[in-house]
């Protein structure tokens, strides 16, 4: 099966203290909206990576990372 990977972050400094931010959440709704309105992209697999509450400055944020591994990987 095709799958399709997004990534959502968000830092602390940005987000609310909720225990999923309000803007990760809009921020999956976009990229599930667009995904579904692409025919191409009909009966994929969608696997989120999500990094609430780091930040954007470096690479250090384990939802990133795994995600690079996954592109490595294949």
């Amino acid at each position: 099966m095709n799958t399709i990977d997004f990534y959502l972050r968000l830092s602390l400094e940005d987000g609310d203290q909720q225990d999923e931010s309000n803007s990760i959440t809009s921020q999956r709704e976009i990229l599930k909206d667009y995904i579904r309105s692409r025919e191409e992209f009909t009966g994929f697999q969608i696997r989120e990576h999500i990094d609430d509450g780091y930040t954007g400055t470096n690479f250090n944020r384990p939802a990133f990372q795994k995600m690079l591994a996954l592109v490595k990987k294949k």
